[in-house]
């Protein structure tokens, strides 16, 4: 998702998220000792989506993520290593 200037039903702008790309991905949850240990930092209440790396969309921090009707910002964005099989993009929920 990307923020968007959209204009309402009174033709006054509003900032929307706007859908720019869609894949599959797998949502890893923090489990009790993460939790634990990110008590107080930028990664605390975070989750892990996993995606293909090889995309047709290059995804930044800029973008948002709706998953379940509920939009994440995006705090890092760590590529596979290895084979570079899979991207993990680290998020946060907008409260």
């Amino acid at each position: 998702m990307k923020k968007s200037s959209v204009p309402n039903a009174n033709g006054i702008p509003s900032s929307k998220p706007v859908p720019v790309y869609s894949c599959w991905a797998s949502l890893d949850t923090q489990n009790l000792k993460d939790m634990q240990s990110t008590v107080g930092t930028v990664l605390e209440d975070t989750v892990t989506f996993v995606i293909r790396y090889l995309q047709g969309y290059e995804i930044t921090n800029k973008l948002q993520i709706s998953y379940k009707n509920k939009l994440y910002n995006i705090i890092n964005i760590v590529p596979g290593e290895y084979d570079k099989e899979f991207t993990n993009i680290i998020a946060k929920a907008v409260t």
